[in-house]
């Protein structure tokens, strides 16, 4: 979609993709003649949900960690923790970035360099956190995950979560 994109600036087609995995239920819905075929169930709607932060945090493709269980061969990223609107359990997030074999230099240290900021992110060490998500910023040229993280260390800052806090981050938004 990138390729696509750039060889047509005039239609920019964002495209975002969540990937879940779990049990789904198939089958008709609806009543009367108004049926429609298709996956429903709690995996579903934490994909749905995926999306809508996908969004939000200014990814393309986002996966759960349960996808990655079976999942070998691509460089990604965690975005953290997020319990989604609605859900009562959070689930880790990752972003995927490119399949190993095309990264680049610069996406691996921007990974290393990200993965170390939100241990400092989870630590409450703001500043620490501020600087490294900074760093990947500088590293990729752009970052819009690293810049979701600034902003949230700024809002923690000044209102710190209440303890205990796990670095569950709570999504009010779908």
């Amino acid at each position: 979609m990138r390729q696509f994109s750039r060889s047509n600036p005039t239609l920019d087609l964002s495209t975002r993709i969540s990937v879940h995995a779990g049990e789904i239920y198939l089958g008709n819905m609806g009543a009367g003649d108004h049926y429609t075929y298709g996956p429903t169930g709690d995996t579903v709607n934490t994909a749905s949900r995926m999306d809508g932060l996908n969004k939000y945090l200014g990814t393309r493709i986002l996966v759960s960690e349960e996808v990655l269980r079976d999942v070998d061969g691509f460089l990604t990223r965690e975005a953290g923790r997020f319990k989604l609107k609605g859900k009562t359990h959070a689930v880790e997030v990752h972003e995927l970035v490119c399949h190993r074999t095309e990264c680049k230099e610069k996406q691996k240290e921007a990974c290393g360099m990200f993965a170390w900021a939100l241990v400092a992110f989870k630590r409450r060490s703001w500043d620490e956190a501020r600087s490294a998500f900074q760093r990947c910023i500088a590293i990729l040229g752009r970052d819009d995950l690293s810049n979701f993280y600034l902003n949230l260390c700024t809002t923690y800052e000044k209102n710190s979560p209440a303890e205990p806090w796990d670095g569950v981050i709570l999504m009010e938004e779908k």
